[in-house]
């Protein structure tokens, strides 16, 4: 039974590596134009279109050493890594939840809510874009699930995503105000209507406290130019994330650092 159970999660984080590395593309193309559905993926180096073969995760890596069958052009191993952390990431839920999650309807929310994640998070990167269609279909698919399994509370969830949608939206404004530019983009303040529904109120008011701090960490270190203009989305991608599973551990574990403890009589 556990050999089998090993046999799942192997296959899971292959699937999950795909999909992956399939949203990669969804996310590099979709806001330039660039077919996504069709057009295979090639070199960057020769243009050599990948067979079924070189697009296996992992272990087209692994078995051609890092480097394009053809050219022999290095593959940066970032592309490696982010296929494992993908399909680390899609494991997760179910390793979290446990097979309960399948009925429950949990797991499907998180991986669909993954998804749309990875794909704005790549957008966000290359090109400061969140697509408003991306949102659009995977927070449809959401919501499909709420009214899908009745374990979900759809009306809760619908408060929460018009609470997160509006704290954004007020924080932008205040933002502009101050710096007298625009301080969010309409992307992030929309992700949050999404976040919101997914989370819950608490939930996703501590998800901003914990991107705002990955990003301020981000830029202190790790940014050369501070004027810099930067995507927020990766940033709310991770802390959202996070919030998913520990949002409300996290939450729990804060607020009793404040519970009195009595004294010893």
């Amino acid at each position: 039974m556990k050999g089998g159970f090993r046999l799942f999660y192997l296959l899971l984080l292959f699937l999950g590596a795909a999909l992956g590395s399939f949203y990669h593309v969804v996310g590099y193309r979709m806001p330039i134009g660039e077919n996504w559905v069709s057009d295979r993926s090639r070199c960057p180096g020769c243009g050599h279109q990948l067979t079924a073969i070189e697009l296996m995760p992992i272990l087209s890596y692994i078995i051609q050493g890092g480097k394009c069958r053809e050219c022999k052009m290095h593959i940066k191993p970032i592309y490696l890594l982010s296929e494992i952390v993908a399909g680390l990431l899609f494991v997760f839920p179910v390793w979290f939840y446990g097979f309960e999650g399948f009925e429950t309807g949990h797991i499907f929310v998180a991986w669909a809510f993954l998804s749309m994640l990875i794909i704005i998070t790549v957008s966000d990167i290359y090109y400061q874009l969140i697509l408003d269609k991306v949102l659009l279909f995977w927070g449809a698919i959401i919501v499909f699930l709420y009214v899908l399994y009745p374990q979900l509370d759809l009306m809760s969830a619908l408060v929460s995503g018009v609470v997160g949608f509006l704290t954004l939206y007020v924080i932008g404004l205040l933002g502009q105000l101050l710096f007298k530019k625009e301080a969010l983009g309409g992307g992030d303040i929309k992700l949050y209507a999404v976040v919101g529904f997914v989370l819950g109120i608490a939930p996703t008011f501590l998800s901003i406290f914990i991107a705002s701090g990955i990003a301020l960490i981000y830029i202190l270190l790790f940014m050369k130019d501070k004027a810099k203009v930067i995507g927020f989305g990766p940033f709310i991608a991770m802390a959202s994330y996070i919030c998913l599973f520990y949002g409300q551990s996290l939450l729990d574990w804060y607020f009793n650092l404040f519970v009195t403890i009595q004294p010893i009589k």
